[in-house]
């Protein structure tokens, strides 16, 4: 790899002279244009690369944005990772990964030991964590967003799921096919505090439509004592597990209930019958989160702030209109 010091051999001059014009201070340092030149066609035909990492860590500045996601990746969180490097890209800076086992102290750490110029996190479904983290990067004066999820936080950028707008057309939707009674089915074990979260949501913006029967079952089992016409559903995983236990309980999908995910992930497509979901656009919102975030780190001028990510209903064949 070419280096400063082979181009200052090359050119006759020495090392500080050519890492003055390369850093675009020949004129305030008085080098004449005609050698800053000639230095600069040099550098360009012996093919030089600048090590951008080590000459931001020179300048006092960063273009690395750490990213925190939990420590089992999904496809949720890799979606948003997508959007968060295809954007990063595009403005010049690099992502690194950091993954959530370790303490928030721990973390911040390595964060500012690494200079990195802000921080995104993955919903981690903790405020306590969330406030540990923005406390602890803002003694460093690094900027942080949380993105995705739902989870509140008092400080810093947050780009949330807009999870009543997602509700309200996935029930519009059940509505628009002549279903008057729904079902909201949750999720137990493991992910019971983030079902309940959604679960929320649900009952916000079902109670402001006209249904005739709102009801929340623990559970697939729960739902089959008390079917509806339409499952409302707090993900694509409990989507997909009811329609399989629905069908071997001889009820099909959708002929006799409708159902409804959350996430449209990959393998919606690929079941049978294809998943009607509620997509979070995390993709989108990943690039959205980065583009407030290196408003903040360059112009510092967003302060706290918060906004609702739209979601979209994406219609597949688990939905269908009502017996008459």
């Amino acid at each position: 790899m070419i280096t400063i010091k082979d181009i200052a051999a090359a050119a006759g001059v020495s090392h500080a002279t050519v890492s003055i014009v390369l850093n675009g201070h020949a004129r305030e340092r008085k080098i004449s244009e005609d050698r800053a030149n000639k230095i600069l066609e040099l550098a360009r035909k012996m093919g030089y690369l600048r090590n951008e990492i080590a000459h931001s860590f020179g300048m006092g500045l960063s273009k690395i944005i750490g990213v925190i996601i939990p420590e089992t990746a999904s496809e949720y969180s890799g979606r948003l990772l997508y959007g968060v490097s295809q954007c990063a890209g595009r403005h010049g800076y690099m992502v690194k990964l950091f993954y959530m086992p370790q303490t928030p102290e721990q973390l911040v750490q390595q964060l500012a030991g690494q200079r990195v110029a802000g921080v995104i996190s993955y919903d981690l479904s903790s405020p306590s964590i969330h406030k540990a983290l923005y406390d602890g990067l803002a003694r460093f004066d690094i900027p942080f967003c949380l993105a995705a999820g739902n989870s509140t936080i008092e400080n810093g950028i947050r780009v949330y799921s807009d999870m009543e707008d997602g509700c309200t057309q996935a029930l519009q939707h059940f509505l628009q096919l002549r279903h008057r009674e729904v079902s909201l089915l949750s999720q137990m074990g493991g992910f019971a505090s983030w079902s309940t979260n959604v679960l929320k949501y649900y009952h916000i913006a079902a109670e402001k439509l006209p249904f005739k029967k709102i009801q929340t079952c623990q559970g697939i089992e729960d739902f089959l004592k008390k079917p509806t016409s339409a499952l409302l559903c707090v993900s694509d995983f409990v989507a997909l597990n009811a329609i399989m236990t629905l069908t071997k309980n001889g009820l099909k999908v959708p002929e006799d209930v409708s159902v409804i995910g959350l996430g449209n992930l990959m393998f919606d497509t690929f079941s049978n019958p294809t998943l009607t979901t509620i997509d979070e656009q995390q993709e989108s919102m990943g690039k959205f989160a980065l583009e407030l975030l290196l408003r903040q780190i360059e112009q510092k001028n967003l302060g706290d702030f918060s906004v609702g990510f739209p979601m979209k209903l994406q219609v597949r064949e688990s939905t269908a209109p009502a017996r008459a």
